[in-house]
């Protein structure tokens, strides 16, 4: 079967976040037995108005062209762009692929799923976010401003209520034609439905599912890697931060949280010193932010995914303290599977899995001092980690494997396919 997966964003470079993350492992999966093609954009490469294609690994086939511009959410080529509908078309026509899967589409834009109609292709739209019909993708506003969920996007202010309007109806339009929807929990799925997005849908079971995302579990120990005593045996209670440099994943809540604690603890930022600079040009003034380690905060550069058995094994509890709305988060399930409880906000997708003063901790989102009620709870009492370590033990969270993920697409694939 000749495959096309379709992504905003890949590569090596982007991996950190969850919708590549996913579009990745399941394209290495695929082409153990299919072709696989994909199609993204780039921000690394300077391919100018071309599209460039390239092998990418395990012999997978990567059509790329430079997006950089096109993912502003308030630009309108960001949800309709005939520069990649132009490019689309000539990857369709080389390719000829069987099925299209769609993920996360901004800046390349919805007109290439109307393009998939017209050239009678089967095609998935996986929903991650809430990109569909919020242009900031997670019902949080630029500067990190919490949205009414109930207004959007009727009332939005974040950008001329003219341009939203048009968006919307070309989106929503869109999002009718659709084969089917792959929702990657039923927190999103609900949202979507309960809020008429998929209304004119509902009951047709063939039209929108359910397919969470596939876990790999994290294991700490090894016979040359036995898990360390909790760090705080040693030098106070370790907390890790994985959200990277973006605003949204509350890291100015989490940095205000621990300014105002108190005792011995650590906390280490994973993900930023190599691109803060760039990325928080915009929020300097809202921000005031010092990235310099200091004797209790570190900053540290991205690392790969490889490499998290190695950090997790030296931390003692992970914070999730997100303003945006998560539809998944596998940052919580990761390190449940690796047996560290985790302090998360009330963002949506770490609360299915985080039970509140059993395995972890959870939080209002953006409210920092109710973060910092939390973390200095711990501070003073780490018993409370070894408790929740134990409860981890005895009743690990459930989760799906990359093995039955991959045979559950397949499935779908070959039923779209061939089965009408």
């Amino acid at each position: 079967m000749k495959i096309a997966i379709v992504i905003c964003l890949f590569g090596r470079e982007e991996l950190s976040s969850g919708a590549v993350r996913i579009a990745h492992n399941l394209a290495l999966n695929l082409c153990k037995t299919h072709r696989v093609h994909i199609f993204s954009g780039v921000r690394f490469v300077d391919l100018r108005s071309s599209l460039d294609r390239v092998k990418y690994d395990d012999g997978i086939d990567w059509w790329r062209f430079s997006i950089n511009g096109f993912l502003d959410p308030f630009k309108e080529e960001n949800y309709n762009n005939p520069l990649c509908e132009r490019f689309f078309k000539e990857f369709l026509h080389n390719i000829k692929p069987d099925i299209i899967h769609f993920h996360a589409i901004q800046g390349l834009g919805a007109n290439l799923v109307r393009l998939s109609k017209e050239y009678g292709i089967p095609s998935i739209v996986h929903v991650h976010d809430w990109w569909w019909f919020c242009p900031c993708l997670f019902l949080t506003r630029p500067d990190g401003i919490l949205c009414n969920m109930d207004d959007v996007p009727s009332s939005c202010n974040c950008v001329e209520n003219a341009f939203l309007k048009r968006r919307y109806s070309y989106l929503m339009e869109t999002f009718s034609m659709i084969d089917l929807r792959l929702f990657v929990s039923k927190y999103i799925y609900d949202y979507y439905l309960n809020h008429g997005h998929i209304g004119p849908m509902k009951g047709h079971c063939r039209n929108a599912h359910i397919l969470e995302n596939p876990i790999s579990p994290i294991a700490l120990s090894s016979p040359c890697h036995p898990v360390s005593i909790p760090f705080f045996r040693r030098r106070g209670i370790r907390f890790s931060y994985f959200g990277g440099d973006n605003i949204h994943k509350g890291i100015t809540v989490l940095k205000e949280a621990c300014s105002r604690l108190k005792g011995d603890f650590q906390m280490f930022y994973y993900g930023l010193r190599d691109t803060m600079p760039a990325l928080w040009d915009g929020f300097k003034e809202a921000v005031m932010m010092r990235l310099k380690d200091g004797q209790r905060e570190f900053f540290r550069p991205k690392f790969s995914h490889s490499e998290l058995p190695r950090i997790l094994r030296d931390t003692d509890v992970v914070i999730v303290p997100s303003v945006m709305l998560e539809s998944f988060n596998l940052v919580a399930r990761e390190a449940l599977t690796a047996g560290i409880p985790v302090i998360a906000s009330r963002s949506g997708g770490p609360e299915t899995v985080v039970r509140d003063g059993c395995n972890g901790w959870l939080f209002p989102r953006g409210d920092a001092g109710a973060l910092v009620s939390i973390m200095q709870r711990l501070i003073d009492n780490p018993s409370m980690v070894v408790k929740a370590r134990e409860y981890i033990e005895k009743n690990p969270i459930s989760y799906m494997s990359w093995g039955d993920y991959t045979k559950k697409i397949l499935t779908i694939y070959e039923d779209m396919a061939y089965g009408q």
